[in-house]
C-alpha cells in the first residue's frame, strides 16, 4: 500500500497528504474538549457549592461532563476530519495536482450541502465515552495522589 501510493501519489509528497489539516483537527479539538471541560467543570463545581454539597464532583457527573464536552469538541472539529479524510482518500491523477484543502471543501461543499461537513458526527457521538472516562481516570488519580501529599498540595508539571 505505501509503495502504491509513493509510486502513483506524488512520492514522498502523496504519502503525508493532508498531515497539515489533520494536525490542525487534532490540536483544535484537544484544546476545545479540555477548554469545554475545565470551563464545565467549573460551572457544575460552583452548582454543587451552591447547593450545599462538597465541591467535588461525583462519578456521573465527571462521566457526562467529559461526555458533553467531547460532543462540543467533535461539532467544531468533525468538518476538518471530513475535509482531512477526503484528502487522504482521494486518488491522484497522473500529471494533475492534489486539490487542497479549500477545494476539497468546495467539492464536499457541492456535493453535500453545509450538513455535508458533519457526516459522521452522529456516530461519532458512540465514542465520546472514551476521553469521558480518560479524563475521569485522571481526576481520580489526581485527587487521591493529592491527598495523600496534605491539604494545600497542589499538582505541579
Amino acid at each position: 500500500m505505501i509503495r502504491t501510493i509513493y509510486e502513483n501519489d506524488g512520492g514522498l509528497k502523496g504519502l503525508y497528504t493532508g498531515l497539515g489539516s489533520d494536525t490542525l483537527a487534532t490540536v483544535l479539538s484537544s484544546f476545545i474538549y479540555f477548554y469545554c471541560y475545565t470551563s464545565l467543570r467549573n460551572v457544575q463545581e460552583a452548582l454543587n457549592k451552591n447547593m450545599g454539597k462538597k465541591a467535588t464532583l461525583n462519578v456521573a457527573q465527571e462521566l457526562f461532563l467529559g461526555a458533553e464536552a467531547a460532543l462540543i469538541s467533535r461539532f467544531f472539529t468533525t468538518p476538518f476530519s471530513n475535509v482531512t479524510t477526503r484528502l487522504q482518500t482521494s486518488s491522484r491523477t497522473p500529471g494533475k495536482k492534489q486539490q487542497g484543502f479549500i477545494d476539497t471543501a468546495k467539492d464536499i461543499y457541492r456535493e453535500k450541502g453545509i450538513t455535508g461537513f458533519w457526516t459522521g458526527y452522529r456516530a461519532s457521538m458512540m465514542l465520546v465515552s472514551n476521553p469521558s472516562i480518560t479524563y475521569f481516570v485522571f481526576e481520580k488519580a489526581k485527587s487521591l495522589y493529592l491527598a495523600g501529599k496534605g491539604v494545600n498540595a497542589t499538582l505541579s508539571s
